[in-house]
C-alpha cells in the first residue's frame, strides 16, 4: 500500500477576501518595487505553520505568481519567470505556485501585491492577494487576473483562490492555466503535488483549490 500523499487537493468556491485597504507588499511605491521578475524580502509568518511536515517561519512573494516559504529568514528568495513542470531541483522550491508564469503588473498604478492576517490565535487566516495581473508574452497581453494565496493556522491547509480572472479580448487558455504551473513543492525540489502544468481549462474565475495534509 503507498504512502498518502503529503497533500490531498479538493475543488473549492473561491472566497477572496478583501485586501482594498492594506498597504502594498510590492506596488508602485515600495522597494523593492513592484515590476517585471520581482520578489518580495524575505518575511516573518505571522503565525506558526508546516509546510510539507516541516515548520516554516517566513516566507516571500514573486511577482511571477508564486510563494515561498522559508524554514528561516535566510531564504532565499527567487522570482523565476520559466514555468517547469513540478517536481524540479532548480530555484524556486518550496514553493506554492498559484499562477506561476511570466507575469507582469497589468497596470503600474493600481497593480500590487497585498498580504493580510485574519482571525484570532489559534485559527488565524494569513492571505497573499496578486492584483491585477497580465501575461508577459509578445508584450503585456490584455488579461487581468486577481488571485489569492490562504495559509490556514494549526490545520496547515493551503488554499488558492481565483478571484477575478478577466479576459478582456485576450486568450482563454491563458487565463485558464494554458501557459501556467499550479501545485505546491517541498524545500529541495524533490517532490511535489501539482495540479497542473500549462493546461488550459485547470482553473477558473470564481474556483479555489484547497491542498490539505494528511
Amino acid at each position: 500500500m503507498l504512502p498518502p500523499r503529503p497533500y490531498t487537493i479538493s475543488p473549492i468556491m473561491a472566497a477572496c477576501d478583501s485586501l482594498a485597504m492594506e498597504p502594498d507588499l510590492l506596488g508602485p511605491g515600495t522597494m523593492p518595487r513592484l515590476s517585471d521578475d520581482v520578489s518580495s524580502l524575505v518575511l516573518p509568518l505571522p503565525f506558526a505553520f508546516q509546510y510539507w511536515g516541516s515548520p516554516v517561519t517566513h516566507y516571500s512573494v514573486s511577482s511571477n505568481g508564486f510563494a515561498q516559504l522559508h524554514a528561516s529568514a535566510a531564504g532565499p528568495a527567487n522570482s523565476a519567470f520559466n514555468n517547469v513542470a513540478m517536481p524540479n531541483i532548480q530555484q524556486p522550491n518550496a514553493h506554492v505556485a498559484l499562477m506561476w508564469s511570466d507575469l507582469v503588473p497589468g497596470n503600474m498604478t493600481t497593480s500590487n501585491i497585498r498580504v493580510l492576517t485574519t482571525g484570532m490565535a489559534p485559527t488565524r487566516r494569513f492571505t497573499v492577494q496578486w492584483n491585477e495581473f497580465a501575461y508577459l508574452q509578445g508584450g503585456t497581453g490584455p488579461e487581468r487576473i486577481t488571485f489569492q494565496m490562504q495559509l490556514f493556522e494549526m490545520t496547515n491547509v493551503i488554499e488558492m483562490h481565483y478571484c477575478s480572472m478577466l479576459l478582456n479580448g485576450g486568450s482563454m487558455d491563458r487565463i485558464t492555466g494554458g501557459i501556467s504551473t499550479i501545485g505546491v513543492e517541498n524545500a529541495n525540489g524533490t517532490d511535489a503535488v501539482q495540479h497542473s502544468h500549462r493546461t488550459p481549462g485547470s482553473v477558473f474565475s470564481g474556483q479555489g483549490l484547497r491542498f490539505s495534509p494528511p
